[in-house]
């Protein structure tokens, strides 16, 4: 008989410290309790590459990355705006940085990451809307692309979580367009739906077995 677990999921992570401070020290305690820790990483973690023409370059020492693993992720997504921001590059830095870590990195083309614990595995996969910088292998937020590695994952293991980052920063709310293909989604096989880059709190949805946060 399988166990339960306990997933938790944190939204874009910006990793700076502060006058030597942890950067995760006033809210470690919140992630403390969970057998499997889950974030969006929107930082470089490089000191070299192509730095992108953009307002938020967002980068820091791979060293950084020993904060990541004390907090205790397990796996982080790199499918998203930023963490790309040093090309091709800095972006080979950043995985490099998370896997010597023992962090999993998600949404950069490789396989599928599955983790399991208690006797239960979940299969996680990442996707970004935009274009990636030349030469940043991030998977992009194509709807039958997602479907398919949904079914190819379906009898890897128990569940599969979905990471989207996507829609329009301080949006209250999701579009109508975002809640519709979180919905087919879940249709699809997807048990969590895990959207992020709006950099504010919105709706969770429980639909047909699956979560929608």
């Amino acid at each position: 008989m399988r166990g339960r677990i306990r997933l938790t999921a944190v939204g874009d992570i910006w990793l700076q410290t502060e006058g030597g401070r942890h950067p995760f020290e006033e809210v470690g305690h919140l992630v403390r309790d969970k057998d499997i820790l889950f974030g969006n990483l929107e930082t470089a973690l490089s000191e070299t590459g192509e730095r992108a023409e953009k307002h938020h370059v967002i980068a820091t020492s791979p060293d950084a990355a020993r904060y990541l693993a004390d907090a205790g992720f397990d796996i982080l997504s790199v499918a998203n705006n930023h963490a790309g921001d040093l090309g091709a590059e800095g972006f080979r830095n950043t995985l490099d940085a998370l896997t010597s870590r023992g962090i999993l990195p998600v949404g950069d083309r490789r396989e599928p990451a599955i983790i399991e614990r208690n006797g239960v595995s979940v299969g996680f996969i990442g996707y970004a809307t935009g274009r990636s910088p030349r030469g940043v292998s991030i998977n992009r937020l194509v709807e039958e692309d997602i479907v398919r590695d949904i079914a190819s994952l379906a009898g890897e293991c128990d569940h599969i979580a979905v990471s989207l980052h996507w829609g329009v920063e301080m949006a209250p709310y999701p579009s109508p367009a975002q809640i519709d293909l979180a919905r087919r989604l879940v249709d699809a096989g997807a048990t969590l739906i895990l959207g992020h880059h709006a950099h504010t709190i919105q709706a969770i949805e429980r639909y047909h077995g699956g979560l929608i946060a």
